[in-house]
């Protein structure tokens, strides 16, 4: 049967009160090309990686969100990664914390970097510029590390309300157990290349139904009154620190 196109995204569902809202008024202002599409997914990711490993749902559902911003090239995708990063950064200055400066990783060399990575600690936000660049390789099959990283994004995605056993070490290592991991994943690329990428394999298999994609509706239009490197409002500032801080 043919599926109906329901149509662009309405730009009031990227409304969201609070944090979101402001720190997507932010990156817009801080955007020679404001995009509210992609500042919508940058602060979602965001906030789910502040969120980590201390927020649930009565289905014990985390905030592990694998979110995919479309759009054209220089339509504003790069914006939102570079806020999350400065925002990360100003927050491990704030707080002391060592951590939050290596949280955000913009690039995994293999499925076992994804393993060890979140071994080491266990919330990340991979910012994957690019990534139907890793869909291309999957497609390859095999036992590439492209596809050994497909198979590990979904085992992490699966396991984060649990545990995840990884491979076995030699010796007295033994296996690595990762408690709750959080691992969100903010990708981009272009649409028509990231749907071309697509097989019938990755429809079915769980690949594509972790994905909360978000495709660009926005004409481009520049933004005359930019003034970059303004600070991050305080009150950004303290509600992620507030999150990032929460025990539990």
């Amino acid at each position: 049967d043919e599926i109906d196109d329901p149509g662009p995204i309405p730009a009031e569902m990227l409304e969201i009160p609070g944090f979101i809202g402001r720190l997507m008024e932010y990156t817009m202002s801080q955007a020679p090309y404001p995009n509210p599409y992609m500042s919508f997914c940058g602060a979602l990711s965001m906030l789910a990686t502040l969120m980590s490993r201390k927020a649930c749902d009565h289905m014990n559902t985390r905030t592990n969100l694998y979110i995919l911003g479309l759009a054209e090239p220089g339509a504003g995708k790069d914006m939102p990664r570079k806020i999350n990063r400065k925002i990360m950064y100003e927050l491990g200055e704030k707080t002391g914390d060592i951590n939050c400066k290596s949280v955000i990783v913009d690039k995994f060399g293999s499925a076992e970097g994804i393993e060890d990575g979140l071994k080491a600690y266990p919330i990340r936000l991979w910012q994957c510029d690019e990534i139907t660049t890793l869909i291309d390789d999957m497609k390859k099959g095999g036992d590439g590390q492209s596809s050994k990283m497909a198979g590990i994004l979904m085992q992490m995605f699966t396991t984060s309300d649990g545990m995840y056993t990884g491979r076995l070490l030699a010796h007295a290592e033994g296996q690595k157990v990762i408690h709750a991991p959080c691992l969100t994943v903010f990708g981009t690329a272009p649409p028509g290349r990231y749907y071309n990428s697509l097989t019938e394999g990755m429809l079915t298999n769980g690949f594509f139904s972790r994905q909360l994609i978000i495709e660009d509706m926005t004409h481009r239009k520049a933004n005359f009154n930019i003034s970059r490197d303004t600070e991050i409002p305080k009150d950004i500032m303290d509600e992620a620190k507030a999150w990032w801080n929460l025990s539990v």
